[in-house]
C-alpha cells in the first residue's frame, strides 16, 4: 500500500501534521515554530521524502527508508548499464 503524504499539511522541520485552509499561504508550525512559505515548506517535505528521510528533518541522522540502487548520469549512461550482460 503506498504511503499517503500531505506535503502542504506537514512541517518539514519536525513532521507535525496540521490541516490548513487553502487561504493560508504561510506555514507556521505550532510545535517547533518553523515558519516558511507554504509552497516552499511543501517542497521541503517532498525533498526530504525523496532523500529517504521521511517527511521531516528531525530524523536527518536516521538511515534512509530504502536501499534502492541510485542511477546517476544521463539517459545514455543508464541505457548502457541496462545493456551490460550480468557477470556470473
Amino acid at each position: 500500500m503506498p504511503l499517503k503524504i500531505a506535503p502542504s499539511q506537514v512541517c518539514p522541520q519536525c513532521g507535525h501534521k496540521k490541516k490548513k485552509e487553502l487561504s493560508q499561504h504561510v506555514h507556521n508550525c505550532d510545535k517547533c515554530n518553523f515558519v516558511a512559505d507554504r509552497d516552499v515548506a511543501a517542497a521541503m517535505v517532498m525533498l526530504n521524502y525523496a532523500k529517504g528521510l521521511g517527511t521531516s528533518l528531525s530524523n536527518v541522522d536516521a538511515e534512509p527508508l530504502s536501499k534502492a540502487p541510485q542511477f546517476c548520469g544521463g539517459l545514455r549512461k543508464v541505457q548502457q548499464m541496462k545493456r551490460q550482460k550480468p557477470r556470473t
